[in-house]
């Protein structure tokens, strides 16, 4: 089980990653350094580049299960938004690559930032909505979309393991 969670700032990623992790006994991973390299002009591209491309072939070598609490989807969203170095190619090859290998993501939407962010400024806010609806317009991965303005942890949970189990069919 191969799980990315993508969306903007504040939307409820960590929170729905780590209650569906613990529903289905599959560990989340969040980079501890999304914060430090944010906007250091390699940092994001060096990742993406390198360290990206070795989280894949380790779970396709060891058949792992694990939940991202974002992944190489936030990259091609943020580098456009932020105008950063990247290669969206790569982050294309990545997508069919995941999608090859039975990976899903798990976009999570809230129309309006309602939330502080120390690093996404509230006018941002829209342009990062709308690189993430191009991203899935274009995405190979299964994809399940969810509005997540209603702040309902049990429902939204409850909504994913069941895209997760309809899927498996």
């Amino acid at each position: 089980m191969l799980l990315i969670f993508e969306g903007p700032d504040g939307c409820g990623k960590t929170n729905i990653a780590e209650a569906v992790g613990e529903k289905l006994g599959i560990p989340v991973y969040k980079s501890g350094r999304e914060h430090e390299i944010f906007h250091d002009p390699q940092g994001q591209y060096l990742t993406l580049k390198w360290a990206n491309y070795e989280m894949i072939k380790l779970l396709e070598t060891t058949g792992t299960s694990v939940i991202f609490d974002r992944f190489f989807p936030s990259e091609w969203v943020y580098a456009q938004v932020f105008k950063r170095k990247t290669d969206l190619e790569l982050v294309k090859k990545y997508d069919a690559w995941w999608a090859a290998l039975g990976g899903k993501i798990i976009w999570l939407d809230k129309t309006e930032m309602d939330t502080e962010d120390e690093l996404i400024p509230a006018s941002k806010y829209n342009e990062i909505r709308e690189r993430y609806f191009d991203y899935m317009k274009e995405t190979r991965c299964d994809l399940f979309y969810l509005n997540t303005g209603d702040r309902d942890l049990e429902r939204q949970v409850e909504e994913i393991c069941q895209f997760i189990e309809e899927s498996k069919r």
